[in-house]
């Protein structure tokens, strides 16, 4: 990914305060977020890789896929507070969830350009078995309910992907 520098500044660019583009980032969690196209010919090509529309289709079940939306997101430690309670992401975070009908279903896919280690707090992918565990405690704890036999799951929580 040689043009990620179109979008964004490096790690020690940020950290360093070389880069003036800096600024920016500070305090908003959302601040990093481009929509495609992007400035990046080489990033807005990667959207529509043939690799990740293969597998769109074989995860849709459906050889008509369309993009209708991407966006490529930084995120630098320190710039603002990225923590976030277990979500579900849907562009725009609307509150209905995709349609099931067929012809209407979408995926969502995160291609990560960057290594994020652990200690920075990678979002995690869970099993439904593991989500459905955490949401059904999560909707008894708002409701002041205790739920016999249930233990938190390791995975309490995700957390924002952070650059150095």
């Amino acid at each position: 990914m040689s043009e990620l520098g179109l979008l964004f500044p490096s790690a020690e660019g940020f950290h360093d305060g070389t880069d003036p583009r800096r600024g920016r980032f500070i305090g908003d969690e959302f601040a990093g977020i481009d929509t495609f196209p992007f400035a990046s010919t080489e990033i807005s090509l990667l959207a529509v890789h043939p690799r990740l529309l293969a597998l769109a289709q074989a995860l849709l079940d459906d050889g008509d896929v369309h993009l209708y939306a991407a966006e490529a997101w930084a995120k630098y430690t320190g710039a603002c507070d990225y923590d976030q309670d277990l979500h579900r992401d849907y562009l725009n975070h609307i509150l209905l969830v995709p349609s099931a009908t067929p012809g209407c279903s979408q995926v969502e896919m995160f291609v990560f350009l960057t290594d994020v280690p652990e200690e920075l707090g990678p979002p995690h992918l869970l099993s439904r078995a593991a989500r459905t565990s955490l949401l059904d405690a999560a909707d008894a704890r708002r409701h002041g309910l205790a739920l016999s036999g249930t233990r938190p799951h390791p995975l309490v929580g995700l957390r924002a992907r952070r650059v150095r």
